[in-house]
């Protein structure tokens, strides 16, 4: 298992797919795309969807799960998972700072 900025990963029982549980919201509502099948996918999940040898993707709020090609391997796709989702929750960050302006401190 593996962390990188609040977000977690974890094998399941198929070895070509993985999850990624993070502490932030990435959607409203389940996306699922497939290569060739993007249109209920939105722009976060269409770029994991970008990366070589993913094949399938779905998420749900606070979950992305993730399907390999057999030929490919974790070590080449879950740093780059790891790096968007990642960015991801920093720009989120971000965001909420926007949002809720800068805090007084007493």
């Amino acid at each position: 298992m593996s962390t990188t900025a609040e977000v977690t990963t974890q094998p399941t029982m198929d070895p070509d797919v993985r999850v990624w549980h993070s502490r932030h919201q990435m959607t409203s509502g389940p996306e699922s795309g497939a290569r060739g099948l993007v249109e209920h996918l939105g722009e976060f999940g269409r770029m994991i969807l970008a990366i070589e040898g993913v094949v399938e993707i779905q998420i749900i709020p606070y979950t992305v799960l993730v399907k390999k090609a057999y030929l490919f391997g974790w070590d080449e796709i879950n740093p780059k998972v790891d790096a968007l989702l990642g960015e991801f929750v920093k720009s989120q960050h971000q965001l909420a700072a926007v949002v809720d302006g800068p805090r007084d401190r007493d």
